[in-house]
């Protein structure tokens, strides 16, 4: 009887064991899923950060260049020469 109850015990704990591996995996794998889908969203939001910045630092220096008359001429000069060549 007390052999029994022992095996019984050790079958318990070893039942316990490996379901606990099994949920142990289970909530690694959710885990590592939620961390690669905000790793994925954070870079999508960093992408469109910096391309907003980039389209705002090229309008700021658009305007600085093309600020006077001259060099508004000046560019449509070298645009057009460029549209002739090619």
């Amino acid at each position: 009887m007390l052999l029994e109850a022992r095996q019984f015990k050790d079958k318990l704990m070893a039942e316990a064991k490996e379901q606990a591996q099994a949920e142990g995996e289970k909530l690694l794998a959710q885990a590592q899923a939620v961390i690669e889908g905000e790793k994925k969203a954070a870079v999508e939001d960093l992408k469109k950060q910096v391309a907003s910045y980039a389209i705002e630092i090229a309008e700021k220096l658009l305007k600085s260049e093309l600020s006077a008359q001259a060099k508004q001429d000046q560019l449509v000069e070298n645009l057009v020469k460029e549209i002739k060549i090619n």
